[in-house]
Order: C-alpha cells, then sequence, then structure tokens
C-alpha cells in the first residue's frame, strides 16, 4: 500500500521543478520517488547531482543535510554532507563515531528519528558511563556549530546492502519550529532519500559504492537496451528479443532481473521507473 500525501504548493525554480504543477492533487509515495529520481536524473556530473539534492531540501526549508549509505565497509571519495568541514573534521578526529548513539540506533531500527530524542533519552540517565560522556561531547559539539536539532531518515538501500540514511537540519532554528518543518513534509523527505539512494548509486557508483560492493549492482546495458527498444519502438517483449537476437528464455530472465534490480512486479512498472530514473530515454 502506497501513502497518499498532498503538495499544497507548486515550484517555480528549475532547480526544484520535480514536483511542479501537482498543486493540491494527491500524489501517492512511489509517483514523488518517481518524480524525484527523473529529476536528479538529469545530473551531468555529480556536483550537480548535489546541486539538485541542496535545492530540493532548501525549498523544502532545510538548509544542511548528510546522506551516508551505512554499509559502505571503505571510504566514499565525496561524502554527500553540508556541514562545516571543520565540526566533520572534528568529529572523525575525537572518534565520536564509535559511540555515535544515531548510528547504533538506525543500525537497528528503519524508523526516523530526532536527534533531541535520543539526546533526551540519554541526558535523562540517572547515571554515566564512558559512553554517555562522549555522547553529550557530541551533542556539544553540534550545538557549537548552531545545530539544535536534525532528523534522521534511514531506509533500506536499493541495492539491499544494509542501510542508506538521510540527515536533515536547519541551523539555529527553534526545536519546535523544526519539528513542525519536520511533520509536514516528512513524506517528502521519505522520498527524496529513497531517490538519491537510487539514482546516486546506478548514476554515479564510484561516488555511492564502496570498492568492496564494486558495480554488480547495476543493470546489465544489454538488458537496459531491450527495456529501450520495446519503448522507442512500442514492441513488446518477444519482439524487441527478436530485434536483438536473443531467445525469449534469455529477453525473460533479462526483465526478471531488471524488475528484481529496480525492486518492481512488472514490467510497465520497470519501464516507468527506468524512463524517470533516466536509464532509459523515453522515446
Amino acid at each position: 500500500m502506497t501513502e497518499s500525501i498532498s503538495i499544497n504548493s507548486s515550484l517555480n525554480s528549475r532547480g526544484t521543478d520535480i514536483i511542479k504543477g501537482y498543486g493540491k492533487t494527491s500524489v501517492t509515495i512511489s509517483e514523488l520517488e518517481a518524480k524525484y529520481c527523473q529529476e536528479l536524473s538529469l545530473a551531468r556530473d555529480i556536483n550537480q547531482f548535489y546541486m539538485h539534492i541542496g535545492i530540493t531540501l532548501r525549498y523544502m526549508g532545510f538548509s544542511e543535510y548528510s546522506f551516508s549509505r551505512l554499509a559502505a565497509k571503505s571510504e566514499i571519495p565525496v561524502p554527500l554532507f553540508t556541514m562545516p568541514l571543520e565540526m566533520n573534521n572534528i568529529y572523525f578526529a575525537d572518534a565520536h563515531f564509535e559511540c555515535d548513539p544515531v548510528i547504533q540506533y538506525v543500525l537497528a531500527n528503519d524508523k526516523p528519528i530526532f536527534l533531541s530524542d535520543i539526546k533526551n533519552s540519554i541526558e535523562s540517565l540517572a547515571y554515566d558511563t564512558e559512553i554517555t560522556k562522549r555522547n553529550k561531547e557530541m551533542f556539544a559539539l553540534l550545538k557549537a556549530y548552531g545545530y539544535n536539532d536534525f532528523y534522521f531518515i534511514p531506509v533500506k538501500a536499493s541495492n539491499d546492502n544494509g542501510t542508506v540514511m538521510l540527515a536533515v537540519a536547519t541551523k539555529s532554528q527553534d526545536l519546535r519550529m523544526f519539528r513542525n518543518l519536520v511533520k509536514k513534509m516528512k513524506s517528502q523527505l521519505t522520498a527524496l532519500v529513497k531517490a538519491i539512494d537510487f539514482v546516486g548509486t546506478k548514476k554515479f557508483p564510484a561516488f555511492f559504492l564502496s570498492e568492496l560492493e564494486g558495480n554488480h549492482y547495476l543493470i546489465n546495458p544489454e538488458r537496459l537496451e531491450l527495456l529501450q527498444i520495446m519503448v522507442r519502438d512500442d514492441l513488446k517483449l518477444i519482439d524487441a528479443a527478436k530485434r536483438l537476437n536473443v531467445s525469449r528464455d534469455i529477453a525473460n530472465r533479462w526483465i526478471k532481473s531488471i524488475k528484481r534490480t529496480l525492486q518492481v512486479d512488472t514490467t510497465a512498472r520497470a519501464i516507468y521507473l527506468a524512463v524517470k530514473a533516466g536509464l532509459i530515454d523515453e522515446k
């Protein structure tokens, strides 16, 4: 079942016209994800990809963001984050990641959470341990750089390899105002994090997949060509297979593989999502 949401305003900026035109029309999460995928797939390079994400989030009202793939076992070349580099360097230099309560939470849970909820839970403890002391030092670091709260959205990675997470914040914003903003944009944020992961791993694998993951999650170009021929020439699967000189059985296996990768149940949905993600052209 897909959740229905309402978008109450259209967008004027080129960078955020991904949901333009919906007005007050109710759209499903899957449709919104497809719109985000479509816009993000227009990026010609990784810098444009980052720009599209930032513009979209700024329109929602969030000034800062961080995207991470928690299953990556080796360093990703250019992490997606907009927080101050100095703060990030201190975070790693002081090894806060070793006992970061957010990481521990999202590794065991798939529900979004506010940093302030984790912070309140730790500070309400009647005792202190070495870990809680280090947690409080991390909270103080974030506060020193103007971050009163964060909202973390963990979702299952599109390639089934662990969890990905989007964190958003607005510097110096009142806690109550921030929570109200998140409440209003919760569905959009969930759709966006899925789109970032899906398009990023497919279009910019060098910046999203660690060396240990490799690129084997990408769709084989020959299999995408099968979809492309079906769309471009309006052919049935068997006719497209003949065009490529492959058997019906091979074509069916290719389609099954594509549907598994895109996490859809029908060929029509696979074509729709492949077009929206920029993997194939509409015509």
